[in-house]
């Protein structure tokens, strides 16, 4: 054997070792290829997914006048996730204000198959036991206010804590509170 058969020989052979293990690291997609033509397609699936920030007011009741607060968050297809989103905004509004003596989280929302009523499952009540009759009310109406600007189609409200409806001494939570809520305040 000549040298350069002997030098096509080693070219081969590194070369054939050099594409299996590209051809294995693709195959175990620890390569990844894409195809430059289905970058616009990958771009519009992105946005879809990524959703939109949207500009929301937020009520709540504080020293005694309905306050609204302008907020971003994030906005997609999912009406779920999107009450999620605005409902924890508002604790989280509530919580920064000092408006409940502990930390308040949402469980989970769920809606009606005719997307009319809404169910928000709290850790606890989303305000005191001790709190006057006026303040529980009109903390219950300003979320029903938060809700019913953003969610149109949205009708009335159960109010639970643990899955279960929410107790207290004063307001009745078996039945769903109506969106209009029931008081004609203005916000601040």
């Amino acid at each position: 054997m000549n040298r350069a058969t002997q030098k096509i020989l080693i070219i081969s052979i590194v070369s054939s070792f050099v594409l299996g293990i590209l051809l294995f690291l693709f195959h175990t997609d620890i390569i990844i290829v894409r195809s430059p033509f289905r970058i616009q397609k990958n771009v519009e699936h992105l946005e879809k997914l990524s959703g939109s920030k949207r500009s929301v007011d937020v009520y709540y009741w504080y020293e005694n006048s309905m306050h609204s607060e302008q907020a971003s968050i994030v906005w997609d297809g999912n009406v779920v996730q999107n009450l999620s989103r605005l409902i924890g905004l508002w604790l989280d509004i509530i919580h920064n204000e000092q408006l409940l003596d502990r930390k308040v989280k949402l469980e989970s929302v769920s809606i009606s198959q005719e997307s009319n009523c809404v169910y928000a499952s709290f850790s606890a009540p989303i305000f005191s036991s001790e709190d006057p009759i006026y303040i529980k009310w009109n903390m219950i109406e300003g979320l029903l206010k938060t809700i019913g600007k953003m969610f149109t189609s949205v009708r009335e409200v159960f109010f639970l804590v643990n899955h279960q409806p929410m107790k207290d001494s004063h307001l009745d939570f078996s039945q769903a509170w109506p969106i209009e809520g029931f008081s004609q305040d203005q916000a601040v």
